[in-house]
């Protein structure tokens, strides 16, 4: 039975989150894996190589290609790697729901693509500008938009309405998720130094981490607890 209630620490939810990452590692790691390297494989590799020959043959003009190149290869990039994350997405908010989920969820999260696409690109706009403006505003609209993703998934709204949305949800609980994107970040830094096996522990750290952002996600629905 889950214990969570909506103000419990991040800490707490960590620890609720190991027995259905256990209990669904396999999926959660075939999933990620999708997300983290097939748009780098088919997408990024094949682009980067042909940014670095056109740069090659442009000669002295191969600044005036490679800037609208970079916007194409950075605007493919984003499509291909959310056409995964929105599956994944609706993966994680099945597991927390304590439904069977499965990588054919990938695909059935289709319908939610195009407001996911515009949702994640107006919060990656927002948050890139923010972070050039001393790094700290970059972090609020960050904290502040964490569940706007989940919830064009799981309540179909629109990309502003998830935002606004995500903003009261994360109204008195801010400091929670800036303290889960620190634990975040440092665990997936070590994890991915460790020799041989970085590769494989990045998944499962970006896994782990991301199931709990859905179960907090679903704590401040008060659906759980």
């Amino acid at each position: 039975m889950n214990q969570l209630t909506q103000q419990d620490g991040v800490v707490a939810v960590l620890k609720e989150t190991v027995t259905p990452f256990k209990e669904n590692i396999a999926i959660l790691m075939g999933g990620c894996c999708l997300m983290l390297y097939v748009p780098f494989l088919v997408i990024g590799i094949p682009v980067g190589i042909v940014a670095f020959l056109v740069a090659l043959m442009a000669g002295d003009s191969k600044i005036f290609i490679f800037i609208p190149l970079t916007i194409v290869a950075m605007v493919l990039f984003a499509a291909g790697y959310n056409l995964f994350r929105v599956g994944w997405t609706r993966i994680l908010l099945k597991i927390v729901d304590g439904q069977r989920a499965s990588i054919a969820d990938m695909r059935e999260a289709m319908p939610w693509f195009v407001n996911f696409l515009l949702c994640c690109t107006l919060i990656g706009l927002a948050t890139g500008l923010g972070t050039c403006f001393l790094i700290v505003p970059g972090i609020y609209v960050a904290v502040r938009t964490a569940f706007a993703p989940f919830l064009v998934i799981d309540e179909g709204l629109g990309p502003i309405e998830a935002c606004i949305k995500s903003n009261d949800m994360v109204t008195g609980y801010a400091w929670q998720i800036c303290l889960w994107g620190v634990i975040y970040g440092l665990t997936n830094m070590i994890a991915s130094y460790v020799p041989f096996v970085g590769l494989a522990l990045t998944p499962a750290v970006t896994a782990f981490f991301d199931l709990t952002l859905a179960k907090i996600y679903r704590t401040r629905t008060g659906l759980l607890g």
